[in-house]
């Protein structure tokens, strides 16, 4: 059986992003919430480009490398260009839970999907 840890980033409006997120300027201006990422001497195991201080980057690889699904509101999927592909993991599963289709598909199709173990979005869950 998997164990299930949770890590869950907010601010206080209810977004992880900062001022000005959207297409082509993924999660805003704020570097400053995500600076540490690569401001290190220590490259990460798990994300490439990421580069951590050494103790960060032992914490963080241990938790990363055992990430199986993320999951992401359908407006963080939206302003970091996930839908052209990728996600927030290299290699873990990306549900994104949404109330509406993503542009182009029809709510029939949304529908559809849904019905068949796939969110609006698109992106396969996985069911066990």
């Amino acid at each position: 059986m998997s164990k299930v840890f949770s890590a869950l980033a907010v601010s206080v409006d209810g977004y992880i992003t900062s001022r000005d997120p959207g297409a082509g300027r993924g999660l805003g201006d704020g570097t400053m919430l995500f600076d540490w990422y690569g401001d290190g001497d220590t490259a990460s195991q798990v994300f490439d480009g990421f580069r951590l201080s050494e103790p960060s980057a032992r914490v963080f690889d241990a938790l990363a490398a055992r990430v199986g699904a993320v999951v992401a509101g359908r407006t963080t999927y939206d302003d970091s260009g996930w839908l052209a592909g990728g996600g927030p993991h290299p290699t873990a599963q990306l549900v994104v839970l949404s109330h509406r289709p993503t542009p182009g598909e029809r709510r029939a199709d949304a529908h559809h999907n849904r019905h068949r173990g796939r969110d609006r979005s698109g992106v396969r869950g996985r069911r066990r």
